[in-house]
């Protein structure tokens, strides 16, 4: 039988063995912190590098001569009131066997519908399964159109391609923070009598230059009135922001009130070229980045 001593250091030698492993768990649980964070640091610096290259890129793509063969003739003929613009609004095909398939679809003809009320002279086509878009492309041209937009929605969100069937300039923008009429209050409904009156802001480099002349050609050329809607491209911090709105008078003092009439959204350029994307696949050619 033990004596009172040998137990006592037997729970001493206990006590000991366990402040040592928890110090030992201790100091692995801070390594493997410590790491943690070298590893977050890290990431963010190659993010920062990254973001630094695609400034610097971005500064050569205002490069003037990179832009001199983009022809706009075609398109200053229609911001001189000469053509009346018309524009084409369609979807993508969406692969019925992809999950969710349904819902992108309809996400797809919801955008395209509410794009109807922003574009003057816009007629949404429905795709069928057999068309392909340069069969679209073939149509709207022999229909008059100037413009083709194409809607593309996927889990990561929805996309706008407008392309100019004048001289084939193309432009993709990824739409964010999207708010349908449905989804705005106070709206006043926009009227339907008078083409809309653009404005167009801090288009100032080259590539917001073609970008800005992309955006005029689905409008015609409407003189400023009381009586007209405003829509707005202000370019800021590499998104554009649209906005419609109604001027309302009212008040002994005759005072103007703008108030909104929707939809509210963002563009984000993510591509830009001079001719027609060749359509191999739709969706590869909607998300492939600018830069």
């Amino acid at each position: 039988m033990k004596t009172a001593k040998e137990i006592i250091v037997a729970s001493s030698s206990k006590k000991k063995k366990k402040r040592a492993k928890r110090s030992e768990t201790s100091t692995h649980e801070k390594l493997r912190h410590r790491k943690k964070l070298e590893m977050k640091k890290s990431a963010e610096d190659r993010v920062a590098a990254a973001k630094t290259k695609i400034r610097r890129k971005i500064a050569n793509l205002d490069d003037q001569e990179l832009w001199a063969e983009f022809e706009t003739d075609e398109i200053d003929r229609i911001l001189r009131g000469e053509i009346k613009p018309k524009t084409l609004i369609t979807t993508t095909l969406v692969d019925p066997s992809m999950y969710n398939a349904e819902i992108y679809a309809r996400r797809q003809r919801f955008v395209a519908e509410e794009l109807l009320s922003v574009l003057p002279s816009s007629s949404y086509c429905e795709r069928r399964a057999d068309t392909n878009l340069h069969e679209v492309e073939r149509i709207a041209k022999t229909k008059g159109f100037t413009s083709l937009v194409l809607v593309h929605t996927n889990r990561i969100g929805h996309y706008l391609c407008i392309t100019s069937l004048l001289n084939g300039a193309t432009a993709t923008f990824r739409l964010l923070n999207f708010k349908s009429r449905e989804d705005l209050n106070d709206l006043r409904h926009p009227k339907s009598r008078f083409y809309p009156q653009l404005q167009t802001g801090n288009f100032t480099s080259p590539m917001g230059a073609v970008v800005e002349r992309i955006i005029q050609s689905l409008f015609p050329k409407a003189t400023p009135c009381r009586h007209r809607d405003l829509v707005m491209f202000h370019n800021r911090s590499d998104s554009i922001l649209f906005g419609r709105y109604r001027f309302c008078i009212g008040g002994e003092s005759d005072t103007v009130s703008p108030q909104e009439c929707g939809p509210r959204f963002s563009l984000k350029l993510t591509s830009l070229q001079n001719k027609e994307f060749e359509w191999i696949s739709e969706t590869a050619s909607l998300v492939k980045p600018l830069l």
